[in-house]
C-alpha cells in the first residue's frame, strides 16, 4: 500500500491535483460527473526474484536482516468528461520521470520503471458524451527489509558417539 500512495503523491504533486482528484482503486469513490481530470493507481501483480540473508552482528547479539527484492506492477489510469484527460496524456509519464520522483524513489530505495509498460488509449462513448481515458501500466522495484534477533551461541556440545547401539560402522 505503500508503494501506491507513494505513486499517488507523485503523480499529486507533479499535476497539481486536488485529494479528491486521485485515489487507490477499490476505495468505495463515486465517479465524479465534472469535466476535471481524475486518476486512478491500483496493483496489478508482484514477483519475488530475490531472497537474501545478511548476518549483522550488534553487542547484544546476532540479528538476521533478510532483504526480499519484488518487482510490482501497477496501474493508473486517467479519466474525464472534459478534454483535459486527453490534452494531459502525457504528464502522468512526466511525472513519474520528474525530478521529485527520483528524489521519493531514491529515498524509498525504489525504482520506478523509465517507461511505462502499457500506454493505451482507454476512451469510450456513452449515449450522452466521451469519456476519455488512458491506461498505463508501470513495474517498480523495489526491496523489503526484515529484521529479527537470533538466538546465537557460540558454545556447542559435541553429540554423544559412544552409544554405539545404533551405529553400523563397516569396514
Amino acid at each position: 500500500m505503500e508503494l501506491l500512495k507513494t505513486v499517488c503523491d507523485i503523480i499529486k504533486n507533479q499535476l497539481g491535483l486536488q485529494e479528491d482528484q486521485i485515489w487507490i482503486y477499490n476505495q468505495k469513490v463515486n465517479i465524479p460527473t465534472d469535466k476535471k481530470l481524475y486518476v486512478v493507481v491500483s496493483f496489478d501483480d508482484e514477483e519475488v526474484f530475490g531472497a537474501n540473508l545478511h548476518p549483522k552482528t550488534q553487542e547484544e547479539g546476532l540479528d538476521e536482516e533478510t532483504w526480499i527484492n519484488v518487482r510490482t506492477n501497477i496501474s493508473i489510469n486517467t479519466f474525464s468528461s472534459g478534454t483535459e484527460c486527453l490534452v494531459r496524456k502525457y504528464d502522468i509519464i512526466g511525472a513519474m520521470r520528474s525530478v521529485y520522483s527520483l528524489q521519493k524513489q531514491e529515498k524509498l530505495n525504489m525504482q520506478i520503471s523509465r517507461m511505462p509498460r502499457v500506454f493505451m488509449d482507454a476512451s469510450f462513448a456513452t449515449p450522452t458524451e466521451r469519456l476519455f481515458s488512458y491506461h498505463y501500466e508501470y513495474s517498480i522495484m523495489h526491496v523489503r527489509k526484515v529484521t529479527h534477533k537470533v538466538d546465537y551461541y557460540d558454545d556447542f556440545s559435541r553429540a554423544d558417539m559412544s552409544n554405539k547401539q545404533n551405529i553400523k560402522i563397516e569396514q
